[in-house]
């Protein structure tokens, strides 16, 4: 791991830092957040450009593929300077993501969801709703 000169470089350090487990992430984002006030809190990833219509509450649903759930109902999951809320989350079809439900979810359509909603080597479809909450709450030690 180490170059010639004993230093880190940055091109041996950058596949090293994508083999760390997202539980290890995880633990590093909750450690730096332990000064904010948001322990406790895990991280549910959205695209960037959804960011806005989640916190003005125009989108409410997010259809992903993965191995098995990553969120559980009622669970809250840090999204800017707030949270979101699970409420629901359960096992669809392909044949269940229709344009309108990529619609809800903030894409163009069924194309640009599907682009974006699979994570890792995947294969069952989960529709995850929730509720986005504008302040930060804090969690109780």
């Amino acid at each position: 791991m180490f170059g010639s000169s004993g230093w880190i470089r940055v091109d041996e350090l950058k596949p090293w830092f994508y083999r760390l487990s997202s539980r290890l992430l995880q633990s590093i984002a909750a450690a730096i957040d332990d000064r904010s006030g948001l322990v406790g809190f895990a991280v549910m990833e959205f695209t960037k450009r959804l960011h806005a219509p989640i916190t003005r509450g125009e989108v409410s649903c997010s259809v992903r593929i993965w191995q098995r759930p990553h969120v559980k109902v009622g669970g809250r999951y840090r999204l800017g300077e707030g949270f979101i809320e699970v409420t629901s989350i359960r096992r669809i079809s392909l044949a269940d993501v229709t344009p309108e439900l990529a619609r809800r979810s903030g894409f163009l359509g069924v194309v640009d969801l599907l682009k974006v909603a699979k994570h890792g080597p995947g294969e069952n479809v989960y529709l995850i709703e929730f509720k986005y909450h504008a302040e930060r709450q804090m969690v109780q030690r």
